[in-house]
Order: C-alpha cells, then structure tokens, then sequence
C-alpha cells in the first residue's frame, strides 16, 4: 500500500456533472479525508473547475461553499480553482477559450501551467521550511 505525505484531491466535478445530491458527497468527502487523514498524509481539497456547464448546475455554489466548509471542519486547504478561474473570466475578461478545452469543461495546458504556479506557491508557503 502507497503512505503519500501529501494528497491533492480534486473533487466534486463529476459529482455537479451527474447532479447527485449533495448529502451524499459531504459523505464521502469525509470518509476520504478520513481514511487520507488515518495514514497520516497531508490534503490538499481542490475544487472543480469553473466553467460554462458546471456553473450552471444549481449546485455548484453550494458545492463550492460546501468543501470550503469540509476543509475547515478537518483542518485542510481547499485549493479555490473555481474562484481563480472565475476571476480570469469575470474581472480579467478572459474568453473561456483562454483556459478550458475546446470541450468547455476541461482545462487546457495554459490553464494547467498557471494552476500549477499558483499551487505550487501555496504549497510552499504552507509546508517548506521558512528560509534561514
């Protein structure tokens, strides 16, 4: 069995897609935070992404709100790639096609490249060692 010291979990884009009910995913959000916890591995929550079809699901706000209040609960970093990548869109002006596949849902490389700057980032300030 794998014993990670650090789980980036992204989760909850599938779950808006089959419009599932939302009990049930805080659910098992839990459990695997639990079960991620129980080996002693750090988490990382990164929520879903933000575009056109997801966000007019009418749980995606809740979801947002719901694993940013998981993450406290268990002491966890959520990762907001919704809020950035509606930042890009929204405050920035930036068409989708910027960011998403030509599929308008998934990521593309540009969007990959600067998400994984921007966790990096957040990474090293939460968990390398200050600077002597």
């Amino acid at each position: 069995m794998e014993h990670p010291d650090l789980v980036l979990w992204q989760v909850g884009t599938n779950w808006l897609l089959q419009d599932r009910p939302l009990d049930e995913f805080r659910s098992l959000v839990i459990e695997g935070l639990r079960r991620i916890q129980s080996i002693g591995a750090e988490v990382v929550l990164i929520d879903p992404q933000y575009a056109p079809e997801l966000h007019l699901k009418p749980y995606y706000p809740l979801l947002i709100d719901l694993l940013a209040a998981i993450g406290r609960q268990f002491r966890v970093s959520v990762f907001r790639r919704s809020l950035i990548m509606q930042y890009w869109h929204l405050d920035l002006r930036m068409p989708v096609e910027k960011f998403l596949s030509s599929d308008n849902l998934h990521m593309n490389d540009w969007s990959y490249r600067h998400m994984a700057k921007l966790l990096a980032k957040a990474l090293a300030d939460v968990f390398a060692p200050p600077m002597a």
